[in-house]
């Protein structure tokens, strides 16, 4: 089934990034490479489009492009699976996740914008920690654990990469639960890593 193969792609991610969490030298081990954000969010979006037809959730076409490459490891990949995962995961049915680029001389923003669960202020700080999920979240789907944007900003420390969520009013009720606009911001400035 499709949601089996989304599945089987986050287990192996998950494999490795567990790895990664007990011994970090496991990445920094393997040689980084040349490689777009743009073309990983592609890579992303593909792997996910059938999941994302089942739930009735669409990526539509990006807005924006990146024409920079960044040193990343392979383990890279896991972020805009489990960021576009997650936003079609929590989106409710006829919705669309959009993708947004900007690039400047100094770096570049990825902005993933959904409708998901409302993300209370006091909640924002710690959707990032280990085990954390939103009170919300937590009503619409038992099945998660709170580790997958652990990991991802995990991964995107190691590449310099800062992450933020924004939730904003909730405009919607749908199976009783309340709707806003989500956003996870994925930022990268030129020598941070440095």
């Amino acid at each position: 089934s499709t949601q089996s193969r989304s599945s089987a792609a986050s287990d192996v991610y998950k494999r490795q990034i567990y790895d990664m969490e007990g011994n970090p030298q496991i990445v920094t081990a393997s040689t980084p490479f040349q490689a777009s954000a743009f073309g990983k969010f592609q890579k992303a979006s593909h792997c996910l489009e059938i999941y994302g037809k089942d739930a009735g959730v669409r990526i539509p076409p990006f807005k924006g492009r990146l024409y920079s490459s960044i040193d990343m490891y392979p383990i890279f990949d896991f972020i805009p699976h489990v960021i576009l995962e997650n936003a079609i995961k929590y989106s409710p049915p006829q919705q669309e996740v959009q993708v947004v680029f900007e690039e400047d001389s100094n770096g570049f923003e990825v902005r993933i914008e959904s409708i998901g669960p409302h993300v209370p202020r006091e909640e924002l700080p710690h959707l990032f920690e280990k085990n954390f999920r939103g009170s919300m979240a937590k009503v619409l789907d038992t099945s998660g654990g709170g580790y997958g944007l652990y990991f991802a900003k995990l991964i995107g420390d190691l590449h310099g990469i800062d992450m933020k969520a924004n939730s904003s009013e909730p405009f919607m009720k749908y199976n009783g639960i309340d709707y806003s606009p989500f956003i996870i911001e994925i930022t990268y400035k030129k020598g941070h890593n440095k």
